[in-house]
């Protein structure tokens, strides 16, 4: 056991222990570095978008989660990068009210790369950049999992997928209204 005033740590009778340099993060960091290693309160803040992004989004949200847990780093960003697609998907819907035309578009050639178009495609730089940012680099992980080849992927890269998706999912959610206005039809 350290001892508290042994400037090596501190330890409680729980079995926990924390070194001066551990104690110093937990009291400076942020909450948002807390959030993925609170057991649950990933699976929550993904949980908040369920109604919006639809069953397919929670879905994937939730075995990206269990992939992480069991450290299996590729399924990991597989899963965030297609709980990526289904926010596309749900904003590109909810846009044309015509659920039939995204999924044609999508199986058409080069369907996956356009139907952030349908979404941000006369937006204003605030929303598009943003949106194309977190779809490319979430689309990235969707297929390089489906190719095949064997892909070393680290911890790191797995958690940064995560935290990408938090990020796209919070941002889509938070301009649900402008991203999916028809101004087309209005």
């Amino acid at each position: 056991m350290l001892e508290a005033g042994s400037g090596e740590g501190k330890s409680d009778e729980g079995g926990y222990s924390l070194t001066m340099r551990g104690e110093a993060w937990l009291t400076s960091g942020e909450d948002g570095h807390l959030v993925l290693l609170e057991p649950g309160a990933l699976a929550a803040a993904f949980g908040q978008f369920r109604a919006k992004f639809g069953e397919g989004y929670h879905q994937r949200t939730q075995e990206a989660i269990r992939c992480r847990d069991a450290s299996a780093w590729l399924a990991t960003c597989a899963m965030a990068g297609a709980a990526a697609e289904s926010i596309l998907f749900a904003a590109a819907i909810a846009k044309t009210g015509d659920e039939a035309r995204i999924l044609r578009a999508y199986v058409a050639s080069k369907g996956p790369r356009k139907i952030p178009d349908i979404v941000v495609g006369r937006a204003p730089d605030r929303l598009a950049r943003p949106f194309r940012a977190g779809m490319s680099l979430l689309s990235y992980w969707r297929d390089v999992g489906g190719h095949g080849r064997v892909t070393p992927v680290s911890a790191a890269e797995a958690d940064q997928a995560l935290h990408q998706l938090l990020t796209l999912s919070q941002f889509v959610f938070d301009n649900w209204d402008e991203l999916t206005y028809d101004t087309a039809s209005n």
